[in-house]
């Protein structure tokens, strides 16, 4: 099964390993363009292999060479090798790692907060011990290794409190 795949990818198992984790790494919508040249390479190894392999093995076969021509590409922009692209490919890159690094920035933003959400209910059991914000803060970054300001957490108690208490009402 696997000297199929090796066929089809021109990859060894290390490679491929290496190629996956890539993809586990990269941000959604490197994976969503990943996925497009997916169903086109697809279909391309389906009508050379479609007799010689099984479907599965073709469609792993696709999702590696579509994960490594993405990781091609990457490994050219951080080296800023651009000789062999055309403007358009050039383009194209520079669209998609700006859209990254926004998407990323966006992120950033909201996972201090997510991340509060989880540990919530320490937060409103110190609270009711009538724990200062800061103290809260301190708690946090002492026992659960989550580092947040008390004014982030002051924020969201009153979010998340002021309406709690209005549909109490």
């Amino acid at each position: 099964m696997s000297k199929g795949i090796e066929i089809m990818c021109k990859n060894n198992q290390k490679d491929q390993s290496l190629l996956l984790r890539f993809l586990s790494k990269c941000p959604l919508l490197i994976s969503l363009l990943v996925m497009q040249r997916h169903r086109i390479t697809l279909h391309m190894l389906l009508q050379k292999y479609r007799n010689e392999f099984e479907l599965e093995e073709i469609s792993y076969s696709a999702l590696i060479l579509a994960i490594k021509s993405i990781y091609i590409e990457e490994q050219k922009i951080s080296k800023n090798n651009f000789k062999d692209m055309t403007l358009e490919e050039i383009k194209d890159i520079s669209i998609r790692k700006a859209s990254c690094f926004l998407e990323r920035k966006t992120q950033r933003k909201k996972s201090k907060r997510d991340k509060l959400l989880v540990y919530w209910s320490t937060v409103k059991t110190l609270r009711t011990r009538e724990a200062s914000f800061r103290d809260i803060s301190s708690f946090l970054k002492k026992y659960n290794k989550f580092e947040v300001s008390h004014s982030t957490i002051f924020e969201l108690w009153k979010e998340l409190e002021t309406i709690s208490v209005k549909e109490a009402l």
